[in-house]
């Protein structure tokens, strides 16, 4: 359940996910879940209060989970939200999963990829007025690449040239390429490594 979709949440709403989890196999990670301090629809201790349930749920069933942890624009709650949920995810005790639509810094990054996580990058990363240098610059360089996906937020956050359309997942081929040119590596490359590390992350099967 989405943070801010948890104002309402009830024990036996999380009786019924356990329930699908323990009778449906093609289920491989849970998420979007986390904290958002940006849009505060759901109360905070509420939101952390699921949040470390969820976790619990991951942590029980041996799931990776997609995290979505957004701050405010301004620095200190910004930060405040990543550290509260690197917090409570080192607490439950879960080493795998992905910072969804990746937008923190080198320090965040570095925490959670030390706990086993990857990074996921959006075609955000490719708008020309993004300052994307300034905001995801030393990520984007510094992280392993053994240790990012890439994604596509569909039908969100198109990547240029295609910006402000529906998104869909044959675009990811634009943020491969801005990840191969920061990275200065081929795309074919990087394509082969992101995907190994998906099919790693989710136990999946190349077959």
């Amino acid at each position: 359940m989405h943070p801010n979709s948890n104002e309402d949440l009830k024990e036996e709403n999380l009786n019924w996910i356990e329930q699908q989890l323990l009778t449906n196999k093609r289920i491989i990670t849970i998420g979007e879940i986390g904290l958002d301090y940006y849009r505060t629809f759901t109360d905070v201790e509420k939101q952390k209060r699921w949040f470390k349930k969820q976790l619990e749920l991951a942590k029980k069933y041996d799931l990776p989970v997609l995290l979505h942890t957004r701050g405010e624009e301004n620095e200190k709650k910004f930060m405040e939200a990543f550290t509260n949920a690197y917090e409570i995810v080192k607490e439950v005790g879960v080493e795998k999963g992905i910072l969804h639509c990746f937008s923190g810094n080198w320090e965040i990054a570095q925490k959670f990829i030390n706990l086993g996580f990857y990074i996921s990058f959006a075609g955000n990363i490719t708008y020309k007025n993004a300052k994307w240098k300034e905001k995801w610059g030393e990520v984007l360089e510094k992280a392993p690449l053994e240790r990012i996906v890439v994604e596509t937020d569909a039908p969100y956050l198109s990547p240029e040239p295609l910006r402000g359309k529906t998104n869909y997942p044959q675009n990811i081929i634009y943020t491969l390429k801005k990840l191969a040119e920061v990275k200065k590596r081929e795309v074919s490359e990087i394509a082969e490594v992101i995907y190994s590390n998906t099919l790693n992350l989710f136990k999946l099967s190349a077959n």
